[in-house]
């Protein structure tokens, strides 16, 4: 198992910790019986509960395109440094990116995004 694909499983999770965080992080506590209907009590909670869940949202979207590149670069043998180190910062990226929103940092938030973005065009074009 190499780094780069260890850190497509720990971008699987990422948004999994989001998620816990928004519910964690609800007005009043998330109860039981929210989950019942999680996608309409997150997506109408507020402040870091509802940022937790946009970065959880955003986290599924990002993840495809990062888990295809390692794949595809692996496939076609890039350098398999090129890909971990891409890998790990990618992951590092996005938990930043996750950090920034809760937190309502936007700037760094688009930032840190861009980074992740550009990592993942990075393991593409080195597999051209």
């Amino acid at each position: 198992m190499t780094i780069g694909f260890i850190c497509v499983l720990i971008a699987s999770f990422l948004p999994l910790i989001f998620t816990a965080y928004a519910k964690i992080s609800i007005k009043g506590g998330f109860k039981t019986k929210y989950n019942r209907n999680p996608r309409e009590v997150l997506g109408n909670s507020e402040g870091k509960s509802k940022r937790a869940y946009w970065a959880h949202q955003n986290s599924w979207e990002a993840f495809a395109p990062f888990a295809i590149a390692v794949l595809i670069a692996h496939y076609l043998e890039v350098k398999q440094s090129t890909i971990d180190i891409s890998a790990v910062a990618f992951i590092i990226a996005r938990v930043l990116y996750g950090i920034f929103y809760i937190y309502d940092k936007p700037l760094l938030r688009s930032l840190v995004w861009f980074v992740g973005f550009s990592l993942v065009i990075n393991l593409y074009y080195q597999a051209w």
